[in-house]
């Protein structure tokens, strides 16, 4: 009866250029992915209580209504999504955008998101001196798939589009922007 809060076990540094992917399973009554700042994270998520990472003002998420959220706040930014729906995320330099479907949210273009241009970006501002979590709530049998360059969601390959330097052997549904790494080792080591 309780949100939770799941991060990925790999944390990414604040500089750099990052790229991740999500299929949407089951939508719950409440969903959110997006990053949360390790130290802010990590009390909680260990914890058997309830925590949903974007009522935390080091976490920043997409909601399933379309909002973007910080700090329990939230204000409208893009399309909602549901169930079989993909979620692209790409973080640069304290900037986060999401794409719903491979069109980027809010008015964002993947030419901008190339070129750094942040007006249309979620969030921006993040702190780039900390260390983030990729992040999942959800609530009432909530379930979700990430793919951080393997191509596949569970075991189906559902990828041919790959990163333009670095780990160039990744694999995504969606283009990947320009300069952007998997959120894998390979990817982090790039």
């Amino acid at each position: 009866n309780s949100n939770y809060s799941f991060p990925t076990t790999l944390a990414f540094p604040g500089t750099g250029k990052f790229y991740v992917e999500f299929k949407v399973g089951n939508i719950g009554t409440d969903f959110s992915v997006g990053i949360g700042e390790v130290e802010a994270m990590l009390p909680n998520v260990n914890q058997v209580s309830a925590f949903k990472f974007c009522n935390n003002a080091k976490g920043w998420a997409y909601t399933k209504s379309g909002n973007k959220e910080t700090g329990g706040s939230g204000t409208s930014y893009g399309n909602s999504f549901t169930s079989l729906d993909y979620i692209g995320m790409a973080y640069n330099n304290g900037a986060l955008w999401f794409s719903k479907n491979g069109t980027w949210q809010n008015n964002a273009t993947i030419s901008e998101i190339n070129a750094g241009t942040t007006t249309y970006a979620a969030f921006t501002g993040i702190d780039t001196s900390a260390e983030y979590f990729v992040m999942f709530a959800g609530y009432n049998d909530a379930m979700i798939e990430i793919n951080a360059g393997n191509g596949a969601f569970r075991s189906t390959q559902d990828g041919s589009n790959s990163p333009s330097s670095g780990d160039t052997s990744a694999l995504f549904k969606y283009t990947v922007p320009t300069g952007y790494q998997p959120l894998s080792t390979k990817g982090l080591n790039s």
